[in-house]
């Protein structure tokens, strides 16, 4: 289905209205999140290229942040070990 005239600037301004209502308001980042331990889940095993690249975001996201960065493996059956602990 191809949009003109009109129906192109609706769902362009509809599109533009869902993104600004969707950035938080300033009081929100005056809050100093976050205010604790941050945990990043790899579901690749150790010393593999996932988790040296997570570990180098984890020391960007420390010093960025100022709070602890813990990085925990659970790697097995192609990452459905790390995605069930995350959802719990």
């Amino acid at each position: 289905m191809r949009l003109v005239g009109s129906q192109f600037v609706r769902k362009t301004l509809l599109l533009v209205a869902m993104l600004i209502s969707a950035l938080p308001s300033a009081s929100a980042w005056s809050q100093g999140y976050p205010t604790r331990l941050i945990r990043i889940v790899v579901g690749s095993t150790a010393g593999s290229g996932i988790d040296i690249g997570s570990r180098m975001l984890a020391e960007k996201l420390r010093e960025e942040f100022g709070q602890p960065v813990v990085i925990e493996i659970k790697a097995g059956a192609d990452g459905m070990i790390a995605a069930r602990h995350v959802a719990a």
